[in-house]
């Protein structure tokens, strides 16, 4: 799954917000690209799992919504 398929699944208003895992979403640049998707839809962005990249990505997210975190 990258960019354009969530841009699909935004367009067909499958979701209310956004979850993406920066490990399968395409990286940072990945992340990026569904960040600026999120934002143009105006549609909350939360992380899944990753706190440790997520946290700084969430940061540069106009529509940050939730920080996941699992104490594991």
């Amino acid at each position: 799954m990258g960019p354009n398929d969530v841009r699909t699944a935004i367009e067909a208003r499958a979701s209310d917000y956004l979850m993406p895992d920066v490990m399968k979403i395409g990286g940072v640049t990945g992340w990026l690209r569904v960040a600026a998707l999120a934002a143009a839809y105006d549609m909350p962005v939360s992380n899944h799992l990753w706190p440790e990249i997520s946290a700084q990505l969430m940061c540069a997210t106009p529509t940050a919504h939730y920080l996941e975190y699992a104490d594991w």
